[in-house]
């Protein structure tokens, strides 16, 4: 099961879903509650949302590779906190690695320069949008121009409390679940230092570490690479 991130769907993995599948694999890209053409209102959308909307998409017949990128860290891992029997293996892919506590907000102020935030802008009461112009070169620095026109036409609204909310993690069930990071070391949205940092900070297991010299969407720049290495740890 492949997570997005923050203001993206489903399709922001559509480079990898037919690799994945040519290898033999079940592959799911799900689109988040309130994202894309979901009509679940924003006021009403957390982490424990997403979660909670994604294991009533888990297969029944055993546990599942789950694979978050950015904010889909925060997903996957309150996924694995709520249903660690049906998980067996976390891909952290340029993602937020939580500790119990923590938000997606709470580890972007701990990072240097402003990041994607430059491009924020109010999208309602209860969400955002990106400005296109400001977040290109930020989400998507190492892609072509054809393939930043259609990322950036993939964009969603992001509701605000998914960012705002915070994980419940523990040892016994978070913990004991398989993790591996891929870090992007061109990351301009969740810079290498701050991807260095979770892993460090991370003490609910171990974390295998894989690194990609492309930007923060290795879908859309590395798309071989990361590809090649997902098929290599399913």
């Amino acid at each position: 099961m492949l997570i997005h991130g923050a203001w993206s769907t489903g399709a922001a993995w559509t480079s990898v879903v037919p690799a994945l599948s040519g290898a033999g694999h079940a592959v799911l890209a799900p689109t988040l509650p309130g994202h894309g053409d979901d009509p679940t209102p924003h006021d009403g959308i957390d982490v424990m949302t997403y979660a909670r909307a994604m294991i009533d998409r888990l297969p029944k017949d055993g546990p599942v590779t789950v694979v978050g990128h950015s904010m889909g860290g925060l997903v996957i891992s309150q996924m694995a906190e709520l249903a660690p029997e049906r998980i067996n293996h976390l891909i952290y892919v340029a993602a937020f690695l939580p500790r119990d506590g923590q938000s997606l907000l709470d580890l972007i102020k701990t990072q240097e320069g402003p990041g994607i935030q430059i491009a924020v802008e109010r999208a309602g009461k209860h969400s955002t949008v990106l400005n296109p112009e400001r977040a290109a070169p930020i989400l998507f620095p190492d892609a072509t121009p054809a393939q930043q026109a259609a990322a950036l036409r993939g964009l969603s609204a992001q509701p605000n409390r998914a960012q705002t909310s915070p994980v419940r993690l523990t040892d016994d069930r978070f913990g004991r679940v398989a993790k591996t990071y891929i870090l992007c070391t061109q990351d301009r949205t969740v810079t290498p230092d701050l991807q260095r940092a979770m892993i460090a900070n991370n003490t609910s297991g171990d974390t295998a570490v894989h690194e990609l010299d492309c930007g923060h969407f290795p879908q859309l720049s590395a798309t071989s690479d990361l590809n090649r290495l997902l098929n290599s740890l399913l």
